[in-house]
């Protein structure tokens, strides 16, 4: 694709990283590596793959130790609604899979 044909899906991270107190415009975040997806939202970090999903509370558990996902269901279940509608947002824009 051309870069005229690549939609911008993010917002500038600058203010954030400049001050400790700058709110967040982003609600959640999203990425992709390999075969995982992940998306971030307030406290949880969800990893997903085809057959397991990660959840962790990273105030509590910044070094992603223990997997919640059993004890919080309807947090995976929140966090992969919001993660499949951003990818299918983004995949609609575009003619190229992701990679």
């Amino acid at each position: 694709l051309s870069p005229a044909d690549h939609r911008l899906d993010g917002k500038s991270l600058v203010q954030i990283i400049s001050s400790e107190q700058a709110p967040s415009s982003h609600k959640n975040f999203n990425w992709k590596y390999g075969k995982s997806t992940a998306i971030r939202e307030g406290p949880w970090k969800l990893i997903s793959t085809e057959d397991k999903n990660e959840l962790y509370h990273i105030p509590n558990d910044p070094a992603e130790a223990n997997n919640l996902a059993e004890e919080h269901p309807e947090v995976v279940l929140h966090l992969r609604e919001q993660s499949h509608a951003y990818w299918k947002q983004i995949l609609s824009a575009s003619s190229e899979p992701l990679r």
